[in-house]
């Protein structure tokens, strides 16, 4: 499976060499490369699928701040999405996943994530796709509901944050028959 992934992964890198990673960070990283993006050819991409959310939530467990602030994550998704949406002929919103808090605090003391930013963060950007028209995947629904099926929500992780190789690959099924289901002519 480690190997297929780094295939994956080989073949996004090329497909962007301007980026030194595939992660595309926060809402502030997400906007620098989209205007990045316009200000050169734009590329014609049929279908962009966004994210971000779950790196603006971490929070400085000393100071209490987080990465990116609510109002500032709302700014930079308000200047995202048009230029989104110039950039491709359909933009697609995926919610952010949830967050066990006491599973993330315990494997990465560095910083912290709590659900309530999850929460909090996909109803500010429920609020904008709604404004701006944007179709959204209910991947925070989805994944959380996946739990009934395991032993507990806890159990769905590998980590503070990521997922195990079946609820990778049920969330994998989720994405494509969305998109299976909403044909972009």
């Amino acid at each position: 499976a480690e190997e297929g992934q780094e295939n994956i992964l080989g073949r996004l890198a090329a497909m962007d060499s301007s980026r030194q990673e595939i992660n595309g960070g926060d809402s502030c990283t997400v906007l620098a490369y989209l205007l990045g993006k316009s200000a050169s050819k734009p590329p014609t991409w049929t279908v962009l699928l966004l994210n971000c959310g779950l790196h603006d939530i971490r929070t400085d467990p000393e100071a209490g701040a987080r990465q990116v602030e609510p109002e500032i994550y709302a700014e930079n998704l308000t200047k995202l999405l048009p230029l989104a949406a110039r950039l491709s002929r359909w933009v697609v919103w995926l919610r952010t996943t949830p967050v066990v808090d006491a599973r993330h605090q315990r494997l990465n003391p560095e910083f912290q994530r709590f659900n309530a930013d999850v929460e909090r963060y996909n109803q500010i950007a429920d609020a904008l796709m709604d404004q701006f028209g944007i179709p959204k995947i209910d991947l925070y629904r989805f994944t959380y509901r996946l739990s009934s099926s395991f032993e507990s929500l806890d159990a769905l992780y590998s980590d503070h944050v990521h997922f195990i190789e079946p609820v990778r690959q049920l969330q994998a099924a989720y994405l494509a028959g969305w998109l299976e289901a909403h044909p972009f002519a």
